[in-house]
């Protein structure tokens, strides 16, 4: 592991913050996410209707990602909250949002936000900080 998180001065962190935002964008343009087909049903059930309209959505399921940082404490997460990145966690931690621009300012892709996620996670598990990508299907 890198330089323990206590020994890094303001301006390393923010170092650290670009590399994650960077590799994130890198991983997220990189992503190649399956494709979802929408149909229209057949009242509730799931049966395609019959000649009925459907929808291709390129980025596939929709859904969220973002990096939880345990304990959210240290120069890292003090730079995050000074920078107005994030939230504490409901379950304790501080949650950092996956914003990656590939489709434009919002992205729906679970897939592109899944692969920005773990490569900014891994940014800062290098940098010393431990932290986790979760996910929700929206």
């Amino acid at each position: 592991m890198a330089t323990a998180t206590a020994t890094k001065t303001r301006a390393q962190w923010k170092a650290v913050l670009q590399e994650a935002q960077a590799a994130g964008q890198k991983a997220a343009m990189a992503a190649k996410p399956t494709p979802m087909i929408v149909y229209e049903a057949q009242g509730l059930s799931d049966i395609p209707k019959p000649g009925g309209k459907h929808w291709v959505v390129p980025g596939g399921v929709c859904g969220f990602a973002w990096v939880t940082i345990r304990p959210a404490t240290g120069g890292f997460v003090k730079l995050l909250k000074e920078l107005g990145i994030g939230w504490k966690g409901y379950y304790g931690g501080w949650c950092v949002p996956m914003h990656p621009q590939v489709e434009g300012p919002l992205v729906q892709s679970l897939e592109i936000k899944r692969a920005y996620a773990g490569a900014y996670a891994r940014v800062l598990r290098e940098a010393g900080i431990k932290c986790d990508v979760e996910t929700r299907l929206d």
